[in-house]
């Protein structure tokens, strides 16, 4: 009887192992929510095939290894393999923030083409505060509020001449720390 526990607790002991070392090797592609909801993030979970076949339970019902349409927010899955070894993975879905993006070069020679100058994302700042600097320092062109595309005229309606323009964009007129600086070419 007494020999009978003792292979009992080693089996006990090198079962638990087995469930409490082993790990599930695994690889996560994860796609964050795009800037102002355009498309919901996703996961997917990419075990590397140990001792097949897998299951997935996850915080929010789902049993699969891909989740689609997820809000910004902390997930996590149970997956347990076919000898009852199982990992937590937990994952964070971001919102990626809307940055205005302007582009570095425009051409505004009434040729139908790349005529103004172009801000991708304003729409997601009403509130802006545009700037546009020549090299000296004088101001060329302002713009406050929903953005209307600079043709490369300055503040009295003459075209400025072909250069490097250095610019301010404050996402909010008010909150002078959120700011963008560069330079914008104007080339005829």
């Amino acid at each position: 009887m007494v020999r009978r526990r003792n292979i009992l607790f080693i089996c006990f002991l090198i079962c638990a192992s087995t469930s409490l070392f082993a790990q599930i090797s695994f690889s996560i592609v994860k796609i964050d929510v795009a800037c102002n909801f355009f498309s919901l993030g996703s996961v997917e979970i990419n075990v590397v095939p140990t001792n097949p076949p897998y299951t997935y339970q996850w915080n929010i019902g789902n049993t699969t290894h891909i989740v689609n349409s997820l809000q910004p927010g902390v997930y996590w899955v149970a997956v347990t393999d076919n000898l009852g070894n199982d990992t937590l993975v937990y994952v964070t879905i971001a919102e990626i923030k809307c940055e205005i993006a302007p582009a570095v070069v425009f051409t505004p020679n009434d040729d139908g083409y790349n005529d103004t100058w172009q801000l991708d994302n304003t729409q997601y700042y009403p509130e802006n505060l545009i700037l546009v600097y020549n090299r000296w320092g004088q101001k060329v062109y302002e713009h406050q509020g929903i953005y209307e595309p600079w043709d490369g005229k300055d503040i009295v309606g003459i075209p400025v001449p072909d250069g490097v323009y250095f610019y301010v964009i404050y996402h909010d007129k008010k909150d002078k720390n959120s700011i963008i600086k560069a330079t914008v070419s104007i080339i005829r």
